[in-house]
């Protein structure tokens, strides 16, 4: 298929899809973010029962139980507060609460607050005229197409303007590229959700107070809220990327949450005005097409038939507050969830959504009890052993006598090693930095502790692998910094093969790595490689694009996608998230 042919981010999928060759960029664009700290908390919540607070503790649990079954889920960390107070932390498996969590939309919602800010101090009026704020960046033509385009039409996503995210991978020139886009629909009416109409926004902060978005939030938001561990990613022209791209730890939000819960205020210190906020969290836009449980305000999601608002963003990033009692959910998950679809809002308006009382009496066991099963979800508690499983390990060969017999180099043999990485797929999307391609993997020790060595063509990845809890390592991918958790066992599959699955959690984003080594006899190892989420979450995706290609005219491209249909598609999405990779054991002279 000639590439000229298609749209940029078109060609810039047919490359990641490419198994064989690694993914070229189609623009020089890489994040600088830093390396993550936990000295860095800030203020801390104050803590309380959930009885104290008037939620039964068992109520809480069964939330939890709910939770934990569905497994299509796959949530990271769970924080419930009310009145401000931080009830119930959770992390599940090998996520840790204590580390800043990549937002994706959830942060279109603090772009809202700075818009309410500005709008509050008297420095922008929602009905002004994009044209009027940014003059010299909208061409002659598009002066008269776009003319009745005002800030309220980007804060409830109805700008109808083309130019979307996906576009904003292709060139650096976002703000002008949008402006003088085309019209899909009609500017004040049709809803159009596009995380660059928070751009948009972002770069009006920008334009109206002469500080970058980070620099203003911190004064009028972060600092007040004692919030101070925090990263926004930049476009290409040093703005934020206002639509995604936020860096900020779960506790924060619940910061953030509350405030917009008490109408505005945070520790009787007036942030935003509750004339704005209540605009801001009432329906304006009604949605059909995205979600069947909440509408739109301004970047705010708002329920449909309940009484709540919705920081919201894809793969599970969510803050949910419910006005009648005061209660905050924040929950980071790993899933293929683009808007409100999964199961999660059902449990969670289901448990939630109902007058609790203020206080109730306490309840040793029932605390006693959440506390046991917030253990319990954790890999960095691990659960006491019957005399039936002890029984059965005392005659199990333990994980460092079986490291012992895969020590060593494995070089690469065959298969599509060209674009094959240690980070996930859609993780090297979203940052755009993409893997050079498989070269080997080596099982050795460093000070007792097992390690993996992971190689590409132009990186080493050294990796503890933690057998009995999670073991924490900082790995550079380019320029970016990322907290990895990993958790590794043996096991031996049906042909009686040892089996090394080792899963890698990358702590700071919704995404993880999971890796099966399968030893042969005769010196060889298959690596199948997995992620989550995976080829699920792009599938509809690529298959909408590749559609709306076909509809183009383009008589070569409609040829080529009618011929090989979805199965090519699904065929090329296996290959390039679940690739299979098979190496040899080096032969030394020792």
């Amino acid at each position: 298929m000639n590439s000229f042919l298609l749209p940029p981010a078109a060609v810039l999928v047919t490359r990641i899809l490419d198994s064989k060759n690694a993914t070229e960029p189609l623009i020089e664009m890489t994040s600088h973010k830093p390396a993550f700290s936990f000295e860095k908390q800030g203020t801390p919540l104050p803590f309380s029962s959930p009885e104290k607070e008037g939620i039964p503790s068992a109520h809480i649990c069964d939330f939890l139980d709910k939770i934990r079954k569905d497994t299509t889920l796959n949530i990271h960390n769970l924080l419930i507060a009310r009145n401000g107070r931080l009830l119930c932390d959770v992390s599940f498996g090998a996520q840790d609460s204590n580390v800043w969590k990549y937002t994706f939309s959830a942060c279109k919602s603090i772009v809202s607050l700075a818009i309410g800010m500005l709008v509050d101090d008297g420095l922008l009026s929602t009905e002004e005229r994009i044209i009027d704020i940014f003059p010299k960046e909208v061409g002659a033509i598009s002066k008269i197409r776009i003319k009745d385009l005002r800030v309220e039409d980007l804060l409830t996503m109805r700008a109808a303007l083309q130019f979307s995210e996906a576009d904003s991978m292709t060139t650096t020139e976002w703000l002008k590229g949008f402006l003088n886009s085309a019209v899909k629909g009609e500017i004040g009416k049709s809803f159009k959700y596009n995380s660059i109409d928070t751009y948009v926004l972002a770069a009006i902060v920008v334009k109206k107070t002469g500080k970058s978005l980070t620099a203003f939030l911190k004064e009028r938001l972060f600092d007040p809220l004692g919030i101070v561990n925090y990263y926004w990613e930049r476009s290409p022209q040093n703005i934020e990327k206002g639509g995604w791209g936020l860096y900020l730890l779960p506790k924060d939000f619940v910061k953030i949450g509350h405030m917009v819960l008490s109408g505005g205020v945070y520790e009787g210190k007036r942030i935003v005005s509750a004339e704005y906020l209540q605009l801001a969290t009432a329906k304006q836009v009604n949605v059909v097409k995205e979600s069947q449980l909440f509408d739109y305000g301004y970047q705010i999601w708002v329920g449909k038939k309940s009484d709540s608002f919705l920081f919201n963003g894809m793969l599970g990033q969510n803050v949910v507050g419910f006005k009648r009692n005061g209660i905050l959910i924040i929950a980071h998950a790993g899933n293929g969830e683009l808007f409100q679809t999964s199961s999660y809002f059902h449990y969670l308006i289901e448990a939630f959504d109902r007058d609790f009382e203020k206080t109730l009496p306490k309840c040793p066991k029932a605390e006693r009890q959440l506390s046991q099963m917030i253990k319990a979800l954790s890999l960095y508690f691990p659960q006491k052993k019957t005399w039936r499983q002890s029984l059965l390990s005392a005659f199990s060969a333990k994980p460092s006598t079986l490291f012992d017999k895969v020590l060593g180099r494995y070089l690469y043999v065959r298969g599509d090693r060209g674009s094959v990485g240690l980070m996930p797929l859609i993780l090297q999307g979203v940052q755009n930095e993409y893997a050079k391609g498989f070269e080997s993997v080596s099982f050795f020790r460093k000070e007792g502790i097992p390690y993996l060595a992971y190689c590409e063509k132009n990186a080493r990845y050294e990796i503890p692998l933690g057998f009995d809890v999670p073991l924490k390592k900082h790995l550079v991918f380019g320029k970016i910094d990322f907290l990895v958790a990993s958790f590794a066992k043996f096991k031996y599959n049906e042909e009686d093969r040892l089996v090394l699955i080792l899963r890698l959690d990358f702590l700071e984003t919704p995404c993880s790595r999971i890796l099966k080594f399968v030893f042969k006899g005769d010196g060889g190892i298959q690596i199948f490689h997995a992620e989550a989420p995976g080829e699920e979450f792009v599938s509809e995706t690529v298959s909408e694009m590749l559609k709306q290609v076909s509809e183009m005219s383009l008589p070569l491209v409609s040829g080529v996608i009618d011929r090989f249909g979805e199965d090519y598609v699904e065929l090329k999405l296996r290959k390039a998230f679940s690739p299979i990779i098979t190496a040899k054991k080096e032969i030394t002279n020792e």
